[in-house]
């Protein structure tokens, strides 16, 4: 939803020495670079307004960059040392990258952002919409080149053209070989009682966007897509393997009540003009329903936490499909995880992460390709401890069963009566798998740190290499060292 405002490569080499691979279920992971992104007061500066919430905490990392296009604020930072490097409030990103979104919602101009790096492609791409309160643009933009300080080019076009519900909201980006991805959520108006019903989808060619100057000409719009045939909050999958020929996107029902399936619906066709949607299909799921607002140590302020909706990126790993979304166990908040087979849709794995004396929400999920998954979150709740919080739980897979380690704290929050605009949070995290290192995780996050006042955390998570994998490089290390020692020899007896 709209926020509310006021007054390098990695290459892995196997040598056959010693034993295979071992991988011990138990995840010892540990925290690289942690630091706090952007503020709400570093927002309030740069978009001269009073303040806002919530911050919509999308970020995206690349070969040596850290990215985050968050409500009111883009800003880049060095992926080695964490250093701040570019900072300019979000309606100036997508002016500079030639649309102009306006200065609606307090100033804002824009919300709702998503931002991915492609390493097939070596570039960035983001989606946001404008904040008019109808006829609102949805805006997608992609970098000039790997480096993000170097400018980028942005296209624009109108929300949902041709029917009802006529304010675009709940931006999702996706990404395969061949397209770029794009939903939204449709409301009638911005305006207090304004009613959903439509989900619109877009669909674009991914080299008309690297063109030297980027073209939607060859879009394919899904404009008026009844919300009960679709599901609400569409997610495109993010892909960056080999194209299937079609683009998965993956939803659930979150309206109040309980529901035990998702839709699955495939654009076919995205590398060019005239893309299809399937018809969807209903994939089984265990029981999962809207959670309770958060509590928070006070006892009197809750925190929203929105709905069950699939809030964060669906990434596809080989023939795996991975989502999160919130649910409700024994009157909590929690998190319900899944794991499907892209292509016959079956359940391969699902699984809750709760606690009985906190809530767990705001989740996003990423997994690289030997079985390790992060899900980074939001924790609160009433007794020590509870302050609302940034943390992440990493599970490995091995023989299809996924084992989680005990969650990690990334940032404590400071306060335990966060309640800016009403307990506004969200509306969605994000949690990527680092392009030059797959055993390398990086999660945006965030935590109360005043009672008016939230901030971002950004923190690299560590998974630990199989250690057959570190036996062969050591070998390799040591086979190397000794060849070119032997040369050296050569070279002298010469």
């Amino acid at each position: 939803m709209r926020p509310r405002a006021g007054s390098s490569l990695f290459v892995a080499l196997l040598v056959a020495v010693g034993p295979a691979l071992v991988v011990s279920p138990a995840v010892a992971a540990t925290i690289g670079l942690n630091y706090t992104g952007v503020t709400v007061a570093e927002g309030k500066d740069l978009n001269k307004n009073n303040g806002y919430a919530p911050p919509d905490n999308a970020g995206a990392v690349g070969p040596n960059a850290v990215v985050q296009l968050i409500n009111g604020a883009y800003a880049v930072y060095d992926k080695a040392t964490g250093m701040r490097t570019q900072t300019m409030a979000a309606k100036d990103f997508w002016s500079t990258a030639g649309v102009n979104p306006g200065n609606d919602i307090a100033n804002l101009g824009t919300f709702n952002a998503r931002i991915l790096y492609d390493p097939t492609t070596d570039r960035w791409f983001a989606a946001a919409v404008s904040g008019q309160s109808t006829n609102n643009l949805v805006m997608v933009a992609r970098s000039n080149t790997s480096n993000p300080i170097d400018g980028w080019q942005a296209v624009s076009f109108l929300g949902n053209d041709g029917g009802p519900g006529k304010f675009a909201d709940y931006t999702a980006l996706g990404i395969d070989a061949n397209g770029v991805y794009v939903t939204t959520n449709n409301f009638n108006a911005n305006a207090p009682g304004a009613g959903f019903f439509y989900v619109s989808a877009y669909s674009m060619p991914k080299a008309d966007l690297l063109a030297a100057t980027p073209s939607i000409a060859n879009m394919t719009r899904f404009d008026q897509i009844n919300a009960g045939n679709i599901g609400v909050t569409v997610q495109p999958v993010v892909n960056f393997g080999p194209s299937s020929g079609h683009a998965p996107l993956l939803a659930n029902f979150a309206p109040a009540g309980t529901y035990d399936q998702f839709f699955r619906t495939d654009i076919s066709g995205g590398g060019a003009a005239h893309a299809t949607l399937s018809e969807p299909t209903l994939i089984q799921v265990n029981e999962y329903s809207n959670p309770p607002r958060a509590q928070q140590p006070d006892g009197v302020h809750t925190i929203s936490t929105i709905d069950s909706r699939i809030a964060s990126h669906v990434y596809q790993v080989g023939s795996t499909l991975y989502s999160v979304n919130n649910t409700t166990v024994d009157g909590r908040a929690a998190l319900a995880w899944q794991t499907i087979d892209e292509i016959t849709n079956a359940v391969l794995e699902q699984g809750l992460l709760h606690d009985p004396n906190f809530d767990y929400f705001n989740g996003s999920i990423a997994a690289n390709q030997f079985g390790d998954l992060v899900i980074g979150f939001t924790r609160s709740g009433t007794g020590a401890g509870g302050n609302l919080s940034a943390f992440a739980a990493v599970g490995h897979t091995t023989a299809g069963a996924t084992t989680f380690a005990d969650p990690l704290l990334l940032k404590a929050g400071l306060v335990g009566n966060y309640n800016y605009f009403n307990g506004r949070w969200g509306d969605f995290t994000t949690t990527v798998v680092d392009p030059s290192n797959p055993y390398s995780f990086w999660t945006f996050q965030q935590y109360a740190d005043g009672t008016n006042s939230w901030a971002t955390q950004i923190t690299q998570i560590l998974v630990p290499e199989p250690e057959g994998l570190i036996l062969a490089t050591a070998a390799l290390a040591a086979l190397l060292g000794m060849a070119h020692r032997r040369r050296r020899r050569a070279a002298r007896a010469i």
